[in-house]
């Protein structure tokens, strides 16, 4: 069986060599590097299957190479830890918009690492590993709002591919990253809230869209709005933003299975308090136990009545007239 694969960016030589010691010794293989533009070329070509990355390292910031990563449909299901002596709430808030670990370092940090890796190699669903798309640096243009933006991820994609940097002038990634208005804030934040900020919202998070739709159309019938997402990471990120009256959580999906979207859900403030409705053609009372023990507010099997479902919204949506 091959060895799990972890890529561990920082540009402290004691805490890497501390940290790819641990590692190894709980059988992991160890991938590392000093530096921003190394970690983003290595986490390219090794495609680990989690990666730790410092926040301040040279030649950028560890959150844009995360932002990076999420340009990428290979590399954006990736586990991240961002291991940090920052403890500012942007920092924080940028490592939930990008569904990453928060580890702030202290002496004893692989006490605190090393139960992540547990969950994340026991939840987290493997991310492809697929051969290299000839395509995979044509980051999207939409996530582009701002040109000096713009210029910074053609730099990172032109360097992931070896090349020299296109532009003169960008030397550290943060410095021509706005602070409002990120790559991954930009990803986030593309759903349509409702028009009125008193209509009741619905997250659906299933990647059966069929059926989804027409829980939809179903609820729009009573006034409620609906978003859909249709993998676990979007489905959290959206979560964390937008502040839904109730979310409706499929169990196995794309990047992230239901459990694993649970648990994040419920150990983020911003989001613990939103009621869980867990809706899975996953039978059988150890997938219901395990997800009420995470915190979910109902758990009920496909195919499942609509008047069932709406019974149990009903209970955590406070209608509004149409």
């Amino acid at each position: 069986m091959q060895k799990r694969q972890i890529l561990i960016a920082d540009d402290d030589a004691d805490l890497v060599a501390l940290l790819s010691l641990r590692s190894q010794k709980s059988g992991l293989r160890v991938v590392t590097a000093s530096d921003a533009v190394s970690a983003l070329k290595s986490i390219r070509e090794v495609r680990p299957d989690v990666v730790i990355l410092d926040v301040n390292m040279p030649g950028g910031n560890g959150l844009t190479v995360r932002d990076v990563m999420l340009q990428n449909e290979q590399l954006q299901s990736i586990p991240v830890i961002v291991l940090t002596g920052a403890s500012d709430e942007e920092t924080i808030r940028r490592c939930h918009n990008t569904c990453s670990y928060y580890v702030a370092k202290c002496p004893d940090v692989w006490t605190r690492i090393k139960p992540i890796l547990d969950d994340i190699f026991e939840h987290e669903t493997p991310h492809d590993k697929l051969p290299v798309d000839d395509n995979i640096n044509a980051a999207p243009e939409s996530a582009y709002q701002d040109s000096d933006q713009k210029v910074l991820f053609d730099w990172l994609f032109d360097l992931m591919d070896g090349a020299a940097p296109a532009v003169a002038g960008v030397v550290g990634m943060d410095s021509a990253v706005p602070a409002e208005g990120d790559a991954a804030t930009e990803i986030i934040s593309d759903f349509s809230a409702p028009e009125s900020s008193e209509a009741p919202w619905v997250l659906c998070i299933d990647d059966d869209a069929e059926l989804t739709l027409g829980i939809e159309m179903r609820l729009r019938e009573h006034g409620v709005e609906v978003l859909r997402t249709f993998t676990g990471m979007d489905g959290y990120r959206s979560a964390f933003i937008g502040n839904p009256r109730v979310i409706i959580l499929d169990y196995e999906m794309p990047q992230g299975n239901g459990d694993y979207v649970l648990r994040r859900i419920k150990e983020t403030a911003a989001t613990r308090d939103i009621p869980v409705i867990v809706l899975t053609g996953r039978k059988g009372h150890d997938v219901e136990r395990k997800m009420y023990n995470l915190g979910a507010d109902a758990f009920l099997t496909k195919p499942c009545s609509w008047e069932t479902l709406w019974s149990i919204l009903q209970q955590h949506i406070e209608m509004v007239e149409v």
